[in-house]
Formats: C-alpha cells, structure tokens, sequence
C-alpha cells in the first residue's frame, strides 16, 4: 500500500504539472485569439493535444491506484476521493504529500478553468465580429435597384467604400 501511495502523490504531482503546461498555452491562446494569429493557434492546439493525452493516461493511473487503495482500505464512499484517503490515514507520511498535491492541482485547475471560460468568450466575441463584418460586407455588396418615374435610374444600397471621397 505504501508503494501505491507514492505514486498516487507522484501522479497528482504530474497532474498538477501537465494542467500548469495546459494554462500556460491557454495564456498564450488568449495572446493568439487577441491578435487573430491563427498559426500560433494552429501551434497551440498542437501542443494542448498532446498535453491532454498525457493527461488521460495519468488520469487512468490515477483511477487504477484509487481503486486500489479503496480496496485495500475498505472504503465505502463512491467515488473515492483523496480526501477520503486523508481521513482514513492521517498519520502516514505521504498523507501530508498527497494533500499538498492535491491543493497545488485544484489550484491550477481553477486558473485553467477560469482561463478557459475567458478565452471562450473571447473567440465568441471574435466570431460574432466577423460575423458582423461579413454581413455588413454582403449588404454593401447586393445590387438594389432604384426606380423613378422615367425607369431604372441607377443603382443603390449601402456602399463600403464612397467613391466621391
């Protein structure tokens, strides 16, 4: 059991450290949506995906060693949690670790979750500013023709560009 709570610390640890990765590319796609730089994000997507796989497979080991220490300390509560753990062995040694683990990963989960949300709203903003853009462009675009009393007298509707100026 001792060996499984080792590496539930190192696990939580590294967990801590690839979500860390994951917000400092969620700061750099803030840069990259404010700019429109779409090849950093193309870069930045790249680099979020192989970062995510990685997470996935820590994540699996996590669940793996969870289940394993529910098991052998015959804990009830579904699903298990560290702070379970916490409260079941609070005199061992990697308790202490495991805890502190745990708060540096809730941590930077709440960064990268509140970073997300702003970079959401950020490219919600943008599409709806080109949307805007290429209604005004489509608008300025469509022939509308005018009549007067004598027949077609020319072409009107909004224009992007005024040629008089």
């Amino acid at each position: 059991m001792e060996d499984q709570l080792v590496s539930l610390v190192k696990v939580i640890t590294l967990l801590g450290q690839l979500h860390g990765k994951l917000l400092e590319e969620a700061e750099l796609k803030r840069k990259a949506i404010i700019e429109g730089d779409i090849v950093l994000m193309e870069e930045i997507l790249t680099r979020e995906q192989d970062l995510i796989s990685n997470v996935e497979k820590a994540e699996d080991l996590r669940v793996k060693l969870m289940a394993f220490l529910k098991a052998t300390l015959k804990i009830e509560a579904e699903p298990i949690t560290i702070t379970a753990l916490v409260e079941r062995l609070p005199e061992n040694p990697h308790i202490k670790q495991l805890d502190k683990a745990r708060d540096v990963l809730k941590a930077v989960l709440d960064k990268l979750r509140y970073r997300s949300r702003q970079n959401e709203e950020l490219l919600k903003a943008s599409v709806e500013h080109v949307k805007g853009f290429l209604k005004m462009i489509s608008e300025a675009s469509t022939v509308n023709k005018t009549y007067s009393p004598k027949g077609q007298s020319g072409r009107g509707g909004l224009r992007l560009v005024d040629k008089t100026a």
